[in-house]
């Protein structure tokens, strides 16, 4: 398993009419292809001054390019939600590579900045498919992956805590909502987190179980 960085110059997206307008800190939590059309799904985190949440809101339904708008929290100026993408081909390419996206933020200067883990075909499928699609894009790292278990730091820091301060006694010794304080993470990023900590581990250790079955 692979680490990558790449550096991508999107042609179009729905984020850069959102982000240098309202100078949103604008993260894609995850993503992944629609059935039909060719569009992809994505989780988002938006952070923007508390005033002009409604204004950010008005901007995604009235975006012809959007679809499918859910949200699903609003605390202050964090609006976490999901939506359906029609015209980001690097999302697209992403979406079907088979790469595990960990974390996606858009810079500054408007290049979109991904980090990902993948065996070499599927970052090689990617890579060509984003040349092919036109999409002009860096490649900033590419080193073995550091965690086997495919756990983020993030996701590892997160389920240690959670781990640590009795979330998962029973009964819960912490309530979500006040471990999600504690990390600074709204609710549902902090659940969807939680999530696929979760799922990995348990997928681990049940392929673990399963080959030792098959040694005996």
């Amino acid at each position: 398993m692979l680490e990558v960085e790449l550096s991508i110059t999107p042609q179009r997206a729905w984020i850069h009419n959102i982000s240098p307008k309202y100078q949103a800190v604008v993260k894609i939590l995850d993503c992944k292809p629609v059935k039909r059309g060719g569009a992809v799904q994505e989780l988002f985190e938006i952070l923007v001054a508390e005033d002009q949440v409604g204004d950010v809101l008005k901007e995604l339904k009235s975006d012809p390019s959007v679809t499918g708008l859910e949200v699903i929290d609003v605390k202050g100026g964090r609006i976490t939600g999901s939506l359906i993408s029609h015209t980001c081909s690097a999302c697209k390419v992403l979406a079907s590579s088979g790469c595990f996206l960990m974390s996606s933020t858009l810079n500054q200067d408007g290049t979109i900045s991904w980090l990902m883990l993948g065996n070499k075909s599927s970052i090689k499928k990617l890579l060509d498919q984003l040349e092919k699609q036109g999409v002009r894009f860096a490649l900033k790292k590419i080193e073995p992956a550091k965690t086997p278990n495919l756990l983020t730091k993030r996701q590892e820091e997160v389920l240690l805590s959670a781990y640590e301060l009795g979330y998962f006694d029973q009964p819960r010794k912490i309530k979500l909502h006040t471990l999600a304080s504690m990390l600074k993470l709204s609710p549902p990023t902090l659940s969807e987190l939680l999530r696929r900590a979760e799922k990995k581990v348990i997928t681990e250790y049940i392929k673990s179980k399963q080959s030792r079955r098959l040694l005996k």
